[in-house]
């Protein structure tokens, strides 16, 4: 437990002189964002390659943070991809329902070519649309209706979408598990 822990503070450490030095490289113009660049895509790499998947896409994007807004728009883009990606059968089940996943996907699509902030509207609608749920529970009612997401809250935005898995009538009192939010007390 002890090596755990001390393992965490020296991770803590480490990425706070690793924003320090971002700051201060920043700071000294454009020479100096392009080495926070390159340092960054670095310790990306050699982080991934200690990986049993290593995942080389991640420290390739971190060659975009040279320039925000470009980074901003690509992220958009990759995550509209995902969002599709992840939920293909879920949108082709769910056709012009406005809980569809593709119209979150096609509002990171049009925020990423013309600034339209219209995925947004989308993702401020699911999160109404949980925050009256009979079985959200009050505080994250107000804290979705105050901007929140859904996973800061410890809620699943994909539960909804998961199929059951099935349980054997051997378990626990051979009743049958689900992926629903616990209801709330009062």
């Amino acid at each position: 437990m002890k090596m755990k822990k001390k393992k965490k503070e020296n991770d803590k450490l480490i990425g706070i002189g690793n924003g320090m030095a971002d700051s201060l490289l920043r700071g000294l113009g454009v020479g100096g964002a392009a080495t926070a660049a390159v340092k960054n895509i670095i310790i990306e790499a050699i982080r991934q390659s200690k990986k049993k998947r290593p995942d080389y896409q991640v420290a390739a994007l971190k060659s975009l943070s040279l320039s925000p807004p470009i980074s901003s728009k690509i992220n958009k883009l990759r995550s509209a991809a995902l969002t599709y990606q992840y939920n293909k059968d879920e949108i082709m089940e769910m056709g012009l329902s406005l809980d569809n996943p593709a119209y979150l996907a096609i509002g990171k699509l049009t925020s990423a070519a013309t600034n339209v902030p219209l995925d947004r509207l989308f993702q401020k609608y699911n999160n109404l649309s949980v925050a009256m749920d009979s079985q959200t529970e009050t505080w994250q009612t107000i804290a979705l209706a105050l901007g929140w997401d859904q996973w800061s809250l410890g809620l699943d935005p994909y539960a909804k979408f998961k199929k059951p898995k099935k349980v054997k009538k051997s378990s626990f009192f051979g009743k049958r598990k689900n992926n629903k939010r616990k209801k709330p007390l009062f």
